[in-house]
C-alpha cells in the first residue's frame, strides 16, 4: 500500500512516498526576527530546550528549525495534529548526520521503530522526514529537473 504525506512553506512543497509504512514530512522556510525560546518553551521537550540552551546564540534559529521540522514530521507520520503534546517526545537537534527520535514518554520502545532524516532542498529551507521503519536512506527528486518547457 502506497502512503504519502505533503508539506509546504514559502514557495516550496515536499511530497513523501513510502510503501506500507507511516510517513510524515515537513518543510519550513527559515525566517529570523523572532525569539526562539518564546516558541521553544511552549512546544519543545525539556531535553530539547536544555540542548538549545547549550548552543551558541547565533545557532539558535538554525537548530530551532531543525528541531521543529523533525517534530512536525513525526506527529504527521503518527497521524496526529498539533494537539499532540510536542513536549512528550524529543528529537536530536545537534546534527544532520545523526537524526533520531531520542525519547517517547508514552512508550520508550517506540523510539526504536522510527527513522528520521533531515534535508535542505534549497537555501533558506529545511525539511525532515519520519518513517516508521528502519529504512537505510531516502531518495530525493527535484521536480524542477523534470519540467517540460512548452
Amino acid at each position: 500500500k502506497l502512503k504519502f504525506n505533503v508539506s509546504h512553506s514559502g514557495n516550496m512543497a515536499v511530497i513523501g512516498f513510502v510503501l506500507n509504512d507511516d510517513i510524515g514530512v515537513d518543510i519550513e522556510e527559515i525566517k529570523t526576527g523572532f525569539e526562539v525560546f518564546d516558541i521553544a518553551s511552549n512546544y519543545f521537550s525539556k531535553l530539547e530546550i536544555e540542548t538549545l540552551n547549550e548552543l551558541p546564540k547565533e545557532k539558535h534559529v538554525e537548530y530551532f528549525y531543525r528541531c521543529w521540522t523533525r517534530k512536525e514530521s513525526f506527529i504527521k507520520a503518527k497521524s496526529q495534529g498539533l494537539s499532540f503534546p510536542l513536549d512528550s517526545f524529543s528529537v536530536s537537534i545537534h546534527s544532520d548526520q545523526k537524526t533520531e527520535l531520542l525519547e517517547t514518554k508514552w512508550d520508550d520502545a517506540e523510539r526504536h521503530t522510527w527513522k528520521l532524516f533531515t534535508f535542505s532542498p534549497h537555501q533558506n529551507y529545511i525539511g525532515a522526514v519520519s518513517v516508521q521503519n528502519k529504512i537505510a536512506d531516502i531518495e530525493y527528486f527535484n521536480l524542477n529537473d523534470y519540467k517540460i518547457n512548452p
